[in-house]
């Protein structure tokens, strides 16, 4: 049984399998090397290929300056998208955040004000499992689906996993989301 708020959706999809969102949401990350760039790039084609075979009505693109960057991640994402034909009117910017927790809340208020309570979260495949357990738990009203972008298999995934073990023990040992 489906917990509250969360829609319960086949694990494996047909290819003409369409979410029912209010808006499609990309996660961003930092792009400071060209591995980084690549996985931005995945990301937001994703994000993309979703948002226009939905009937979303806007493409949320999620992540703040960090590191003293002079532009946000959601504004590196923007060109990318425009770039693949999503229309620039239906994009929504959300550049506080610096870590996924504040992705989710940062994305939470942005998506309350626009009236928008059903998510198409999409992330990196590594990235995918602690962005459920960080969404869900503090999204619990919205109706929230994700959707992992492809990373190419490599020793950069392997250390993207490895890194991911730490928080996901955080979370689910100790209730730390942040």
């Amino acid at each position: 049984m489906a917990k509250p708020g969360i829609r319960a959706r086949p694990r494996t999809r047909s290819s003409n399998y369409k979410p029912r969102a209010g808006a499609v949401v990309c996660l961003g990350r930092m792009p400071v090397t060209s591995e980084a760039c690549r996985d931005i790039e995945s990301r937001v084609k994703t994000a993309a290929s979703l948002f226009k075979n939905t009937n979303a009505k806007a493409l949320i693109l999620s992540g703040g300056r960090t590191f003293g960057s002079a532009q946000s991640e959601a504004a590196y994402m923007e060109k990318i998208a425009v770039a693949l034909g999503v229309p620039k009117s239906k994009i929504l910017l959300e550049e506080q955040s610096g870590s996924t927790y504040e992705n989710a809340i940062c994305t939470m208020e942005l998506s309350e004000k626009k009236h928008l309570h059903s998510l198409a979260i999409v992330t990196s495949n590594y990235h995918i499992f602690r962005t459920g357990l960080i969404f869900r738990r503090l999204l619990p009203k919205f109706t929230l689906e994700f959707f992992a972008s492809p990373y190419p298999i490599s020793f950069s995934l392997i250390a993207r996993i490895l890194r991911e073990i730490p928080h996901i023990i955080r979370i689910t040992i100790f209730g730390l989301y942040e």
